[in-house]
């Protein structure tokens, strides 16, 4: 795939995530190249939930927060709905939409968006 074709899925992922409400208007997302925001970080400390759940449930296996199926991928399971993985079959869980704070690289972005850079 080729560097444009990858950036044009990004921009189209993204669009449709806005479509479907999973942006607010503090998102750090922007398109000529940052592209990590908290959007789903500030969602879920907003429900409340600022701890990852506990041990993962093997039945087969279920995340101990919403109760539902993870997904794996050979090395980690993966709830989306609580926004973490599990990088082992026992121990705690891990948030991943949490990327601290982004407002030194928000601001570096912003800079190279009025300058004309790509």
């Amino acid at each position: 795939m080729s560097a444009a074709a990858w950036t044009q899925r990004i921009l189209n992922n993204h669009a449709a995530e806005v479509a479907d409400g999973e942006h607010d208007e503090a998102c750090e997302w922007r398109p000529n190249g940052h592209f990590i925001c908290n959007c789903a970080a500030r969602r879920r400390i907003a429900a409340g939930f600022t701890e990852p759940p506990g041990e993962l449930i093997h039945q087969y296996p279920i995340c101990p927060r919403c109760n539902e199926e993870v997904s794996h991928n050979g090395d980690e399971f993966e709830c989306r709905r609580c926004n973490c993985f599990w990088p082992r079959t026992t121990g705690p869980a891990e948030f991943y939409d949490d990327h601290g704070d982004l407002s030194e690289s928000v601001a570096r972005y912003d800079r190279m968006a009025q300058d004309g850079e790509p």
